[in-house]
């Protein structure tokens, strides 16, 4: 699938629900997850399964990479996603590593491959009617 700029009615559900309704395991390998509007749109892919199916006994893994000056900061949003993502009884998981090749694996043998990653939505602001979208 291929997107251009601005285009409207893509959702994370109508592009990856499909693939995940029977998985018990995925594993997103997305470097480039560091900023606020980025986090939030890992939090709506999160947010997919939680929408379309049981959670109860789901691990979701995250693998990403950041500079190490900004490290801190990162494990303190991913905890904090960690402790929220529990509440649902999903077991989220991450860990760091270098790398530049994005894609989402299921432990039913989907391997999706991601371009632009999970960041594909366009930058907007904290304050705006996007950010509630």
């Amino acid at each position: 699938m291929t997107f251009r700029m601005g285009q409207m009615g893509v959702s994370y559900k109508k592009l990856f629900s499909s693939y995940m309704t029977s998985t018990n395991e995925t594993t997103v390998e997305e470097p480039y997850i560091r900023a606020p509007w980025q986090i939030k749109n890992f939090m709506e892919f999160a947010l997919m399964f939680i929408n379309t199916r049981p959670v109860g006994d789901l691990k979701f893994n995250f693998i990403t990479n950041e500079e190490d000056d900004k490290l801190p900061e990162l494990i303190d949003r991913l905890d904090d996603i960690k402790d929220n993502l529990a509440i649902y009884g999903i077991d989220f998981e991450y860990k760091f590593r270098n790398f530049h090749d994005r894609c989402i694996k299921t432990d039913t043998a989907w391997t999706i491959s991601l371009g632009r990653g999970l960041d594909m939505f366009e930058k907007y602001n904290i304050f705006s009617i996007a950010s509630s979208r």
